[in-house]
Formats: C-alpha cells, structure tokens, sequence
C-alpha cells in the first residue's frame, strides 16, 4: 500500500513535488523571520517534514501550533529518542518491563501512541463519506480503494492501515529532516562547497523561480554534495532487523535459523576498501572526469539499505532532500553562530542525530 500511494499520489510528478514546494515556502518565510538570529535547523525541517507525511496520508498539512500535529511530533520523538524507543532493551527482555520505573514510562509512550491511532481513525472514518474512486488523493483513499467501497475487506483491515500510517510518519519524518540538518552542519563546516553549490544553482536556475525536481540531472554537484553528506552522517546507521529464514554460514560464522541480523550501513559508508581517505568531506569522489554523477560511486551508497526491503519511502525522501537544500541554498548562505566549530560527532541512536548547534541564515 505505501509503494502505490507513492506512486499514484505523484512522486516524480507535480503533485506531490507541489506540496514539498509549499512546505519549502513556509520554511524560507520562517528563516526571513528569523532576520539573521541563530535557530537550530532539526526543528523546523522536523515540522516540516512531517507535514509532508501528513499531505500524503491525510491529504492536508496542518499548522505547526495544532495540537493534534504537536501529539504526532511527540509519538515521533518517543520513537526515535527516548529510552523506550526502537533499540530499547525492553524489546528485547520483555519481562523487564515490569520493574515499576519502566511501567511508568511504558505506560506514557503507550497514551501517546493511542492518542495518535485514535486520531489516525478519525480520519479514516471521515474519508469514508467523502470517498471518490475516481479521485484519489491520499494514502486513506488508497485503503478505501483497496477495501472497496464501503471500506471492508477481509485482507486490509483498518488496523493494518493506522499502523502503516503511524510508521510512515515514525519512519518518514525524523530520518528525512535528520539528513537535512546534517547537510546544512556540513555546509556550515565547508563554507567552499556550500559556494559551489549556489554557483551551480545560480548557473542553471538563477533567482527567477524555485527549483524543481526535474532541474536534478542539470546539476551534479549538489547531487554529489548530498551523496556525501548521506555517506559520512549516516542518518541510519544500521538497518531495521531482519530474521534468517534458514541457517547461514558468513565468513566461518554460523548465524543459526531465526536470528535478528542487522545490517551495519555506517561500516559500508566508512570502509576504506571501498571509499579514498573516507572521513574526508569530499563530494568530488560522486563525480568522474567529465564532470558527471558516477554510477559506479553513487550505486556503492547505501543509505537507504538494498534488496527487496529497500526503504519505501526512499524516492520520497530523495525528492525532499534536493528540493529543500537546493532552494535553502539558493536564498540564504548558511554559517555557524558561534566562534567554536559545531561538531560532526553524531548522536548514535535509531537514527544518527547532530548534535545540538544553531546557524545563521543570510540572504543571498
């Protein structure tokens, strides 16, 4: 259902481009505002983004204030941050979760996972008067489609649709605007690129209108830029856990049947077998002698893992990553706010954070 609500409600296409554009608006506005104060960019790009899942599963964005929107935000957070996120030891020995101190937390992110699923059903409720086959225009539609008219199905039932609703906004939001605060750190840390980068997008685009998607393949060195910064932040360090259907020898180690097997992507992306002087900031090593994107280098990145179980979201992702920077960049050049360098040691949780630092933003 995720693969045919991407692709139906328009990636690639204007339609879902459109929304990104919107979004990307209403963070430039935010950032004029600021009038050269420091602001820390994880924040907005996470209200922003997550407001591009919303347009997706609901078919409408909602003010940063709204209350419903700021309960999403916090589900999101729990998800990726607190000690009982992902990685936590109570997924792992469950009976731990009955010491008294767990119970509790436990119990908070529980509240707040219902208060998010109850809203979730709402909507699917509300979808189902207004309902049109022939005018599909959110991922709810889709599972109205999918169920038939009157929304039963004996295969897609509505649990099933709130939890993938709910992991597309766990998975698609904080990764997505992780990735964007890194680009913007690294662009701080290497002032010479962040120039390159504008002069392409001045060369090829000017100041007259805004970039889009389609503009990508006339403008290699910010791909190759965001190549790097995907290589050395590794917003998602490993991958989700996979089970072994079967027993399975790997250099002389037996992985026995049934085994969580998780992939470890930072290793890939830092390996010097594989990538020259690797902890440099480098994004000439994504281009060949011509100037060009090289496939070869871009297909060893992997920040989206591979194979069949490849991140759904990824061209998603990849259309929001280029349309975000490349229009920031376009407006304002970016520098630190402070006299000390922010650090490029990130914060290994489910996901690879910054750590806390602020820019400033000055207009072109």
């Amino acid at each position: 259902m995720t693969v045919r609500a991407l692709r139906d409600l328009g990636v690639g296409k204007a339609t879902l481009e459109d929304r990104i554009k919107e979004e990307t608006k209403i963070i430039l506005d935010f950032i004029t505002t600021r009038e050269g104060k420091p602001f820390k960019v994880h924040d907005i790009m996470m209200k922003a983004t997550t407001n591009i899942i919303s347009t997706v599963v609901f078919g409408k964005r909602y003010d940063y204030s709204d209350a419903d929107f700021l309960q999403i935000m916090h589900v999101i957070d729990i998800s990726f941050k607190s000690d009982m996120a992902l990685f936590s030891p109570v997924h792992r020995f469950p009976m731990i979760r009955f010491i008294p101190l767990l119970t509790s937390k436990l119990m908070v992110v529980g509240n707040a996972m219902t208060k998010v699923k109850q809203f979730i059903a709402k909507h699917i409720e509300g979808h189902k008067g207004a309902f049109d086959k022939n005018d599909i225009k959110d991922i709810i539609d889709i599972h109205l489609d999918m169920c038939g008219k009157g929304g039963e199905s004996s295969v897609l039932s509505e649990g099933n649709t709130n939890r993938v609703i709910l992991d597309l906004f766990i998975a698609g939001s904080d990764t997505t605007a992780t990735t964007l605060d890194w680009t913007l750190l690294f662009m701080t840390l290497h002032p010479e690129v962040q120039k390159k980068c504008h002069e392409e997008i001045a060369s090829v685009i000017g100041d007259s209108r805004m970039v889009s998607w389609s503009d990508k393949s006339k403008m290699p060195y910010n791909e190759a830029t965001l190549f790097e910064v995907q290589r050395l932040a590794n917003t998602v360090p490993m991958t989700l856990p996979h089970t072994t259907d079967k027993d399975a020898v790997v250099k002389g180690f037996l992985i026995p049947q049934g085994s969580l097997v998780y992939a470890n992507l930072y290793a890939c992306h830092l390996d010097s077998r594989y990538w020259k002087e690797p902890l440099q900031f480098k994004p000439e090593r994504f281009l060949d002698d011509t100037g060009a994107v090289s496939k070869q280098t871009a297909a060893t990145l992997i920040p989206f893992s591979v194979g069949p179980r490849i991140c759904a979201g990824e061209p998603l992702a990849r259309m929001e990553i280029f349309l975000f920077f490349t229009n920031l960049l376009q407006r304002f050049s970016f520098s630190t706010s402070g006299s000390e360098k922010p650090s490029t040691d990130g914060t290994c949780g489910v996901s690879m954070s910054t750590q806390e630092y602020t820019v400033v933003a000055t207009p072109r």
